[in-house]
């Protein structure tokens, strides 16, 4: 009896030292992986980065600076100023929403119209 539990605490100490090595011995090369992987998303979003803006570019080289939708959205938030963007979309119930969405979001960023959070939407106003 007292021979077995010999055996028993040396087998299971031996294994949790074991245990123990190979966990920390895994962290330290997932540690290495992971700096790695982070160089390589350094990496992979800089070239990103830089064809967006020549996507980007192209795309201001193509587009006519405002289209017609725009001029409809913009006539229609002058003509109600203070409108919600929700009750945009009821006014244009044949137009994509996100284009909608992408539109007002220009406009907003050339100063051309304010948009002011209220609960899940916007309140437009003009500039």
């Amino acid at each position: 009896m007292g021979d077995f539990l010999f055996v028993f605490l040396v087998v299971g100490g031996l294994g949790s030292f074991f245990y123990y090595k190979s966990r920390d011995s895994v962290s330290h090369s997932s540690a290495e992986e992971v700096v790695a992987e982070e160089v390589v998303a350094e990496e992979v979003v800089a070239e990103e980065v830089v064809a967006e803006e020549i996507v980007a570019e192209e795309i201001v080289a193509e587009e006519p600076e405002h289209n017609a939708l725009t001029w409809r959205v913009l006539q229609r938030v002058l003509g109600n100023p203070g409108i919600l963007q929700v009750e945009l979309y009821k006014l244009f119930p044949h137009e994509n929403r996100k284009q909608l969405q992408s539109t007002l979001l220009q406009l907003d960023k050339e100063n051309v119209l304010k948009r002011e959070k209220v609960g899940n939407s916007y309140r437009l106003f003009p500039v």
